[in-house]
């Protein structure tokens, strides 16, 4: 079927508009205002991302205001892979949110109906259309390319009836996808939610301190704040009692320590007590062992590989095989373990939830809890909290990079509760970072088996027999 297709150009079937120059002097750090599409929503190898919105208030002109399901595609990229470049996104409903066509992105207008829109979304995602952009791009550090050159992509076009089966086909293994990111958000702010409330506010030691008969004038100055607002919530109808075992766990006082007012019976520590293992081969590499990098094996990740508690840049990744991986990883990583990275950028992490073996590369740290001390899921979030971050960055050293070393991160102060409390707030959220990672697992395996098809229905060396 692929030679019966006829051979044409994208410049008979679209127009690229290029955005609009929006003033710096009117950027926003607020997400109040209007959002700006930059490069920077474009994922790796297509797709909208928003969790890099830059804002804008100020006179936006009407044509550059674009519309639920608008084709986009980034002109340039900043990255030195040139990741992003000339890929494309649909833009996605946020309600009542303005997104802003903003310059180095370009808006796809279509000449009549010849080409279904999810299958051109799809088509400038394929192999052979980022050879086309990549190779046809200018500058060395920044990479750009041009409606012109995009336009120029040549092809072999499907029927209309063809294009509109394969677009939907494989926009339904990124919307499934989608929704478990989605889901993977909630669980994740959940989590976050209920750390804050026992190990930042301290709300379970308030509750248990005004239930006892303390007036708010009775905390210290310091905690008068937070007892007023527990207070203020407990007399409302939003206000749901925490459960008397876990009311049971914590105390009802507060004693002063040298960083400030934590619950009774808790303490401060540092990551050397609380951790029985450090793991750190940063130095290594596959020649000083003997050794060589494999075509399969073991995956070997660096820094660059952990990004947002996620595993990310698979096709950076390298891998070694198993007698090397002996060699390197004398002590192997279990479940529950934290990798962080220990530069460019530091404090990036990743929670184990369950058992995978990974060879730590360059710029990361392994870390495990000790059990009689702690758990692995409340050290991984005391980690990202500012308490711990400020810790990490006035440790850290160098200018143009900053890292931190393993004798400045073994001093990194941790708020150290009761055992019990550790283990119950990692009851439940370790079953939230479970199922986070269970559902990345599934996202991989939709993406590989879209990536795998794209190019064979494209090309139409697959078919597709039925309607989807």
């Amino acid at each position: 079927m692929e030679n019966n297709w006829s051979l044409t150009k994208l410049e008979n079937h679209i127009s690229i508009k290029h955005g609009y120059a929006f003033k710096g002097r009117d950027f926003k750090d607020y997400e109040t205002y209007d959002c700006l599409l930059t490069p920077g929503n474009f994922g790796v190898g297509g797709g909208f991302k928003s969790d890099k919105f830059k804002y804008y208030e100020g006179i936006v002109p009407e044509d550059y205001i674009l519309k639920e399901d608008d084709l986009v595609v980034t002109m340039t990229d900043l990255s030195k892979e040139s990741d992003t470049l000339g890929f494309s996104a649909l833009i996605p409903n946020f309600k009542n949110r303005r997104i802003l066509h903003n310059q180095r992105t370009g808006l796809v207008e279509f000449k009549g109906e010849s080409i279904d829109k999810t299958f051109l979304y799809f088509l400038m995602r394929s192999k052979e259309y980022r050879h086309h952009v990549v190779s046809t791009a200018t500058g060395t550090t920044v990479k750009h390319t041009s409606p012109t050159r995009i336009l120029s992509f040549e092809f072999r076009l499907p029927p209309k009836d063809i294009q509109t089966k394969i677009g939907n086909f494989l926009l339904m293994f990124e919307k499934r996808a989608n929704a478990n990111v989605e889901l993977n958000i909630t669980l994740e702010a959940i989590s976050q939610v209920l750390f804050k409330s026992w190990f930042v506010d301290f709300d379970p030691v308030i509750d248990n301190a005004l239930s006892s008969g303390k007036k708010i004038k009775d905390f210290p100055p310091a905690l008068q704040h937070k007892a007023k607002l527990r207070s203020s919530l407990r007399n409302s109808n939003e206000y749901e009692p925490l459960s008397d075992e876990i009311l049971a766990l914590f105390p009802k006082e507060f004693v002063e320590s040298d960083i400030g007012w934590i619950p009774d019976g808790w303490s401060f520590s540092s990551i050397d007590e609380v951790c029985s293992h450090i793991i750190d081969h940063r130095g290594k590499t596959p020649k000083k062992l003997g050794g060589d990098w494999a075509e399969e094996g073991v995956a070997a990740i660096s820094a660059k590989n952990i990004k947002n508690n996620q595993i990310v840049r698979p096709d950076t990744i390298r891998y070694v095989d198993e007698n090397l991986y002996a060699k390197w990883m004398k002590e192997p990583l279990q479940q529950k373990d934290i990798i962080m990275t220990s530069e460019a950028p530091m404090g990036e992490m990743y929670f184990l939830a369950e058992k995978a073996d990974y060879l730590l590369s360059q710029r990361l740290y392994g870390m495990r809890a000790d059990k009689e001390k702690t758990t692995g899921e409340y050290l991984n979030y005391w980690l990202q909290t500012s308490t711990a971050k400020a810790d990490l960055e006035g440790r850290a050293t160098g200018t143009t990079v900053t890292g931190i070393r393993q004798v400045e991160l073994k001093k990194v102060a941790v708020l150290l509760p009761k055992l019990p409390v550790a283990q119950k707030f990692a009851e439940i959220a370790g079953q939230h970072l479970l199922q986070k990672e269970r559902n990345n697992n599934q996202i991989e395996s939709l993406e590989e088996t879209r990536d795998y098809l794209l190019p064979n229905l494209i090309s139409g060396k697959v078919q597709l027999e039925k309607e989807v």
